[in-house]
Protein backbone atom coordinates (compact mmCIF):
# COMPACT_ATOMS: atom_id res chain seq x y z
CA UNK A 1 0.00 0.00 0.00
CA UNK A 2 1.80 3.27 -0.93
CA UNK A 3 1.43 5.93 1.58
CA UNK A 4 3.27 8.68 0.96
CA UNK A 5 4.90 10.89 4.10
CA UNK A 6 3.03 8.88 6.20
CA UNK A 7 3.89 6.65 9.34
CA UNK A 8 1.14 4.28 10.24
CA UNK A 9 0.51 4.66 13.89
CA UNK A 10 -1.24 1.31 15.56
CA UNK A 11 -3.50 2.57 18.46
CA UNK A 12 -2.47 0.40 21.16
CA UNK A 13 -3.27 1.92 24.73
CA UNK A 14 -7.47 2.89 23.61
CA UNK A 15 -9.74 1.53 26.27
CA UNK A 16 -13.36 1.12 25.53
CA UNK A 17 -16.26 -0.21 27.23
CA UNK A 18 -18.74 -2.13 25.43
CA UNK A 19 -21.88 -3.53 26.08
CA UNK A 20 -24.31 -5.63 23.61
CA UNK A 21 -25.41 -2.98 21.75
CA UNK A 22 -23.19 0.41 22.19
CA UNK A 23 -19.99 1.54 23.86
CA UNK A 24 -20.03 4.86 25.74
CA UNK A 25 -17.37 7.39 26.38
CA UNK A 26 -18.09 10.65 27.98
CA UNK A 27 -15.95 13.44 28.95
CA UNK A 28 -16.60 17.30 29.36
CA UNK A 29 -15.59 17.75 25.71
CA UNK A 30 -18.12 15.90 24.44
CA UNK A 31 -19.46 12.16 24.20
CA UNK A 32 -18.75 9.19 21.41
CA UNK A 33 -21.48 6.48 20.90
CA UNK A 34 -20.91 3.25 18.86
CA UNK A 35 -23.40 3.10 15.81
CA UNK A 36 -23.86 0.10 13.01
CA UNK A 37 -20.62 -1.02 11.72
CA UNK A 38 -19.70 -0.80 8.22
CA UNK A 39 -20.20 -3.08 5.64
CA UNK A 40 -16.39 -3.91 5.54
CA UNK A 41 -13.28 -2.13 7.40
CA UNK A 42 -11.76 0.74 5.67
CA UNK A 43 -9.05 3.01 6.05
CA UNK A 44 -8.42 6.28 3.85
CA UNK A 45 -11.92 6.60 2.64
CA UNK A 46 -14.01 8.88 1.44
CA UNK A 47 -17.48 10.45 3.03
CA UNK A 48 -20.08 13.11 1.49
CA UNK A 49 -23.08 14.24 3.10
CA UNK A 50 -25.86 13.49 0.44
CA UNK A 51 -29.14 16.04 0.26
CA UNK A 52 -31.62 13.39 2.10
CA UNK A 53 -28.92 14.13 5.29
CA UNK A 54 -27.37 10.36 4.75
CA UNK A 55 -23.75 9.77 3.99
CA UNK A 56 -21.89 8.26 1.42
CA UNK A 57 -18.96 6.44 2.10
CA UNK A 58 -16.52 5.01 -0.65
CA UNK A 59 -13.22 3.51 -1.47
CA UNK A 60 -10.02 3.50 0.92
CA UNK A 61 -8.28 0.41 1.48
CA UNK A 62 -9.68 -2.82 3.31
CA UNK A 63 -6.95 -5.48 4.20
CA UNK A 64 -4.31 -4.35 2.00
CA UNK A 65 -6.83 -3.71 -1.05
CA UNK A 66 -7.76 -0.66 -3.05
CA UNK A 67 -11.53 -0.61 -2.63
CA UNK A 68 -14.28 1.20 -4.97
CA UNK A 69 -16.94 -0.68 -2.91
CA UNK A 70 -19.55 2.16 -1.83
CA UNK A 71 -22.13 2.06 1.00
CA UNK A 72 -24.70 4.64 2.88
CA UNK A 73 -24.95 5.79 6.47
CA UNK A 74 -28.32 6.20 6.99
CA UNK A 75 -28.40 8.45 10.51
CA UNK A 76 -32.71 7.20 10.88
CA UNK A 77 -31.47 3.68 11.12
CA UNK A 78 -27.61 3.96 12.16
CA UNK A 79 -26.80 1.51 9.62
CA UNK A 80 -24.65 1.04 6.97
CA UNK A 81 -26.32 -0.52 3.64
CA UNK A 82 -23.89 -0.81 0.17
CA UNK A 83 -24.29 0.94 -2.80
CA UNK A 84 -23.44 1.05 -6.13
CA UNK A 85 -19.20 0.74 -6.72
CA UNK A 86 -17.19 3.20 -7.76
CA UNK A 87 -16.15 2.57 -11.81
CA UNK A 88 -12.34 2.81 -10.12
CA UNK A 89 -10.95 1.65 -7.02
CA UNK A 90 -9.77 5.02 -5.24
CA UNK A 91 -7.40 5.81 -1.87
CA UNK A 92 -8.05 9.58 -0.55
CA UNK A 93 -6.44 11.88 1.46
CA UNK A 94 -8.22 12.55 4.56
CA UNK A 95 -10.51 15.87 3.98
CA UNK A 96 -7.71 17.24 1.30
CA UNK A 97 -8.74 14.77 -1.54
CA UNK A 98 -12.42 13.92 -0.10
CA UNK A 99 -15.49 13.18 -2.36
CA UNK A 100 -17.72 16.57 -3.32
CA UNK A 101 -21.08 16.97 -2.34
CA UNK A 102 -22.01 19.37 -5.70
CA UNK A 103 -25.49 21.91 -5.70
CA UNK A 104 -27.34 19.43 -7.61
CA UNK A 105 -27.02 16.64 -4.75
CA UNK A 106 -24.26 14.65 -6.56
CA UNK A 107 -21.14 13.46 -4.88
CA UNK A 108 -17.62 14.19 -7.37
CA UNK A 109 -15.04 11.97 -6.72
CA UNK A 110 -11.67 12.81 -8.60
CA UNK A 111 -7.99 11.85 -8.14
CA UNK A 112 -6.53 9.45 -5.79
CA UNK A 113 -4.39 6.79 -5.61
CA UNK A 114 -4.81 3.12 -6.57
CA UNK A 115 -1.27 1.55 -7.07
CA UNK A 116 -1.55 4.41 -10.50
CA UNK A 117 -2.44 8.39 -9.47
CA UNK A 118 -5.27 9.02 -11.18
CA UNK A 119 -6.76 11.71 -13.22
CA UNK A 120 -10.48 10.55 -13.83
CA UNK A 121 -13.22 11.42 -11.93
CA UNK A 122 -16.77 10.19 -11.28
CA UNK A 123 -20.22 11.26 -10.08
CA UNK A 124 -22.31 9.01 -7.74
CA UNK A 125 -26.39 10.26 -8.08
CA UNK A 126 -28.48 8.60 -4.86
CA UNK A 127 -31.16 8.22 -7.22
CA UNK A 128 -30.17 5.74 -8.88
CA UNK A 129 -27.07 4.06 -6.22
CA UNK A 130 -24.88 4.54 -9.17
CA UNK A 131 -21.44 6.31 -9.82
CA UNK A 132 -20.98 7.33 -13.30
CA UNK A 133 -17.40 8.82 -15.54
CA UNK A 134 -17.26 12.36 -16.16
CA UNK A 135 -14.49 14.82 -17.29
CA UNK A 136 -10.85 13.85 -16.64
CA UNK A 137 -8.27 16.10 -15.21
CA UNK A 138 -5.36 17.57 -16.82
CA UNK A 139 -3.05 15.15 -15.12
CA UNK A 140 -3.28 12.82 -12.79
CA UNK A 141 -3.55 14.61 -9.19
CA UNK A 142 -2.88 12.53 -5.48
CA UNK A 143 -3.67 14.46 -2.23
CA UNK A 144 -4.52 17.22 -3.91
CA UNK A 145 -6.83 20.20 -2.36
CA UNK A 146 -10.68 19.54 -3.47
CA UNK A 147 -13.14 22.56 -2.83
CA UNK A 148 -17.04 23.67 -3.62
CA UNK A 149 -16.48 27.19 -4.43
CA UNK A 150 -19.89 29.29 -4.00
CA UNK A 151 -20.39 29.43 -7.42
CA UNK A 152 -20.61 25.31 -7.57
CA UNK A 153 -17.76 25.15 -9.40
CA UNK A 154 -14.83 22.73 -7.74
CA UNK A 155 -11.23 23.67 -7.14
CA UNK A 156 -9.12 20.77 -7.33
CA UNK A 157 -5.15 22.17 -6.78
CA UNK A 158 -1.91 21.01 -6.48
CA UNK A 159 -0.91 17.23 -5.35
CA UNK A 160 1.98 15.24 -6.71
CA UNK A 161 1.74 13.10 -10.18
CA UNK A 162 2.60 9.92 -11.68
CA UNK A 163 6.27 10.76 -11.96
CA UNK A 164 6.17 12.23 -8.39
CA UNK A 165 6.46 15.74 -9.39
CA UNK A 166 4.79 18.21 -7.03
CA UNK A 167 2.20 20.28 -8.81
CA UNK A 168 1.52 24.29 -8.41
CA UNK A 169 -1.35 23.90 -11.33
CA UNK A 170 -4.92 24.05 -10.46
CA UNK A 171 -7.74 23.06 -12.04
CA UNK A 172 -11.92 24.17 -12.28
CA UNK A 173 -14.53 21.19 -12.17
CA UNK A 174 -17.53 22.82 -14.10
CA UNK A 175 -20.72 20.41 -13.16
CA UNK A 176 -23.07 22.18 -15.95
CA UNK A 177 -20.15 20.62 -18.36
CA UNK A 178 -18.97 18.12 -16.57
CA UNK A 179 -15.89 19.35 -17.62
CA UNK A 180 -12.56 20.54 -16.02
CA UNK A 181 -10.36 23.43 -17.42
CA UNK A 182 -7.22 25.09 -16.05
CA UNK A 183 -7.09 28.11 -13.65
CA UNK A 184 -4.17 30.10 -12.10
CA UNK A 185 -1.34 28.41 -10.77
CA UNK A 186 -0.60 28.70 -6.54
CA UNK A 187 2.27 30.68 -5.93
CA UNK A 188 4.06 27.22 -3.96
CA UNK A 189 3.47 23.49 -5.61
CA UNK A 190 2.25 21.23 -3.00
CA UNK A 191 0.34 18.52 -1.81
CA UNK A 192 -1.30 16.77 1.39
CA UNK A 193 -2.41 20.89 2.03
CA UNK A 194 -5.24 21.71 3.56
CA UNK A 195 -8.28 24.31 2.06
CA UNK A 196 -10.86 26.18 3.73
CA UNK A 197 -13.92 28.23 1.72
CA UNK A 198 -13.65 31.41 3.87
CA UNK A 199 -17.11 33.35 4.23
CA UNK A 200 -15.85 36.10 1.41
CA UNK A 201 -15.48 32.87 -1.03
CA UNK A 202 -12.13 33.03 -1.55
CA UNK A 203 -10.00 29.77 -0.53
CA UNK A 204 -7.34 29.84 2.30
CA UNK A 205 -5.14 26.64 1.26
CA UNK A 206 -2.63 26.04 3.97
CA UNK A 207 1.02 24.26 4.84
CA UNK A 208 1.44 20.44 2.85
CA UNK A 209 4.59 19.24 1.29
CA UNK A 210 6.88 19.58 -1.73
CA UNK A 211 8.72 17.24 -0.70
CA UNK A 212 9.58 19.12 2.28
CA UNK A 213 6.94 20.19 4.72
CA UNK A 214 5.63 23.50 4.35
CA UNK A 215 4.53 26.81 6.44
CA UNK A 216 3.39 28.80 4.00
CA UNK A 217 -0.52 29.47 2.71
CA UNK A 218 -1.83 31.49 -0.36
CA UNK A 219 -5.57 32.22 -1.09
CA UNK A 220 -7.66 31.79 -4.11
CA UNK A 221 -9.49 34.47 -5.19
CA UNK A 222 -12.92 32.33 -7.93
CA UNK A 223 -13.09 36.04 -8.95
CA UNK A 224 -9.97 36.75 -10.51
CA UNK A 225 -8.42 33.35 -10.89
CA UNK A 226 -5.49 33.99 -8.89
CA UNK A 227 -3.51 32.62 -5.74
CA UNK A 228 -1.83 34.97 -3.57
CA UNK A 229 0.74 34.43 -0.66
CA UNK A 230 -0.72 35.05 2.40
CA UNK A 231 0.74 35.15 6.23
CA UNK A 232 3.01 32.15 7.22
CA UNK A 233 2.53 29.54 9.70
CA UNK A 234 5.42 29.71 12.94
CA UNK A 235 5.83 25.87 11.89
CA UNK A 236 5.74 24.05 9.29
CA UNK A 237 2.44 21.06 8.89
CA UNK A 238 0.74 18.66 6.52
CA UNK A 239 -1.08 16.13 6.18
CA UNK A 240 -2.10 13.29 7.99
CA UNK A 241 -2.32 15.51 11.48
CA UNK A 242 -2.65 18.97 9.51
CA UNK A 243 -6.33 19.87 10.08
CA UNK A 244 -8.17 22.72 9.66
CA UNK A 245 -11.74 24.55 10.23
CA UNK A 246 -14.05 27.74 9.89
CA UNK A 247 -15.19 29.25 12.81
CA UNK A 248 -18.25 31.43 13.59
CA UNK A 249 -15.87 34.42 13.71
CA UNK A 250 -14.84 33.90 10.04
CA UNK A 251 -11.29 32.96 11.82
CA UNK A 252 -9.88 29.51 10.69
CA UNK A 253 -8.41 27.10 13.09
CA UNK A 254 -5.29 25.50 12.21
CA UNK A 255 -3.96 22.19 13.97
CA UNK A 256 -1.87 19.72 13.80
CA UNK A 257 1.27 21.30 14.99
CA UNK A 258 2.30 18.84 18.40
CA UNK A 259 1.84 18.82 21.83
CA UNK A 260 2.70 21.14 23.58
CA UNK A 261 2.60 23.98 20.49
CA UNK A 262 0.08 26.54 20.18
CA UNK A 263 -2.64 25.81 17.49
CA UNK A 264 -2.62 29.31 15.33
CA UNK A 265 -6.09 30.90 14.07
CA UNK A 266 -5.78 32.67 10.73
CA UNK A 267 -7.71 36.31 10.54
CA UNK A 268 -9.11 37.17 6.56
CA UNK A 269 -8.87 40.23 7.40
CA UNK A 270 -5.21 40.92 8.28
CA UNK A 271 -3.87 38.03 6.63
CA UNK A 272 -1.77 36.83 9.77
CA UNK A 273 -1.48 33.73 11.69
CA UNK A 274 -1.47 34.41 15.70
CA UNK A 275 -1.70 31.58 18.32
CA UNK A 276 -4.19 30.00 19.97
CA UNK A 277 -4.87 26.92 22.81
CA UNK A 278 -1.90 24.99 23.24
CA UNK A 279 -2.98 21.55 21.61
CA UNK A 280 -2.27 19.75 24.90
CA UNK A 281 -3.09 16.33 23.66
CA UNK A 282 -0.72 13.28 23.15
CA UNK A 283 -2.94 11.62 20.06
CA UNK A 284 -2.65 13.90 17.22
CA UNK A 285 -6.17 13.82 15.21
CA UNK A 286 -6.72 13.68 11.65
CA UNK A 287 -9.52 15.91 11.24
CA UNK A 288 -10.93 19.11 12.38
CA UNK A 289 -14.45 19.27 11.94
CA UNK A 290 -16.55 22.75 13.13
CA UNK A 291 -19.47 22.26 15.31
CA UNK A 292 -22.95 23.90 15.46
CA UNK A 293 -22.20 25.65 18.50
CA UNK A 294 -18.95 27.02 16.78
CA UNK A 295 -16.50 24.69 19.12
CA UNK A 296 -14.21 22.23 16.70
CA UNK A 297 -13.64 18.92 17.21
CA UNK A 298 -9.71 17.22 16.38
CA UNK A 299 -11.01 13.77 15.49
CA UNK A 300 -8.59 11.48 15.96
CA UNK A 301 -8.50 7.96 18.78
CA UNK A 302 -9.10 10.71 21.21
CA UNK A 303 -11.38 13.77 20.61
CA UNK A 304 -10.03 16.69 21.65
CA UNK A 305 -12.31 19.67 21.70
CA UNK A 306 -11.15 23.49 21.08
CA UNK A 307 -13.49 26.18 22.64
CA UNK A 308 -13.79 28.96 20.41
CA UNK A 309 -15.03 31.02 23.11
CA UNK A 310 -11.92 30.09 25.71
CA UNK A 311 -9.38 29.57 22.47
CA UNK A 312 -8.08 26.51 24.49
CA UNK A 313 -8.51 22.71 24.12
CA UNK A 314 -10.03 20.38 26.45
CA UNK A 315 -10.37 16.69 26.89
CA UNK A 316 -12.63 14.97 24.88
CA UNK A 317 -13.72 11.34 23.96
CA UNK A 318 -11.60 8.56 22.83
CA UNK A 319 -12.99 7.33 19.72
CA UNK A 320 -11.97 4.70 17.13
CA UNK A 321 -8.71 4.86 15.06
CA UNK A 322 -5.57 6.72 13.45
CA UNK A 323 -6.83 7.68 9.87
CA UNK A 324 -10.49 7.45 10.29
CA UNK A 325 -13.13 9.53 7.84
CA UNK A 326 -15.07 12.12 10.14
CA UNK A 327 -18.46 13.96 8.38
CA UNK A 328 -21.06 16.39 10.52
CA UNK A 329 -24.42 15.36 10.11
CA UNK A 330 -27.14 17.14 9.61
CA UNK A 331 -28.13 17.19 13.10
CA UNK A 332 -25.00 18.64 14.60
CA UNK A 333 -23.36 15.37 15.76
CA UNK A 334 -20.44 13.73 13.90
CA UNK A 335 -20.36 10.45 12.21
CA UNK A 336 -16.40 8.88 12.75
CA UNK A 337 -15.89 5.65 11.10
CA UNK A 338 -13.15 3.75 9.88
CA UNK A 339 -9.21 4.01 10.46
CA UNK A 340 -6.20 2.15 10.80
CA UNK A 341 -5.71 0.76 14.07
CA UNK A 342 -4.00 -2.97 15.14
CA UNK A 343 -6.72 -4.59 13.45
CA UNK A 344 -5.15 -3.29 11.25
CA UNK A 345 -8.23 -1.90 9.26
CA UNK A 346 -11.55 -0.96 11.53
CA UNK A 347 -15.14 -1.50 10.33
CA UNK A 348 -16.88 0.27 13.44
CA UNK A 349 -18.53 3.65 13.45
CA UNK A 350 -19.69 5.87 15.80
CA UNK A 351 -21.10 9.45 16.94
CA UNK A 352 -19.69 12.09 18.34
CA UNK A 353 -22.02 14.73 20.31
CA UNK A 354 -20.83 18.04 21.70
CA UNK A 355 -21.29 18.41 25.21
CA UNK A 356 -23.79 21.56 27.03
Amino acid sequence: MHLRNVTLKFSVALVFFFSSTSWLCAASGGKFVLTGEMTIPRALHGAALLPDGKVLVAGGVSNYQYQSSAEIYDPATGTFTATGSMLETRQFCGLTNAPISLHDGKVLVTGGYNGTVLSTAELFDEATGMFSSTGSMSIGRWCPTVTLLKNGKVLVAGGYDQNGTYQNSAELYDPNKGTFSSTGNMTTARDSAMATLLHNGKVLIVGGSNPQQLNTAEIYDPSSGTFTATGSLPAVVTWPFLGTALLKDHKVLVTGFSSGSDAQLYNPSTGKFSNTGAENFTDVGDTDIALKNGNVINVGPSGNLYVAGRGKFIKGPAMIADYSTAIRLVNGKVLVCGGLDNSPYEQKAGLYTAGK
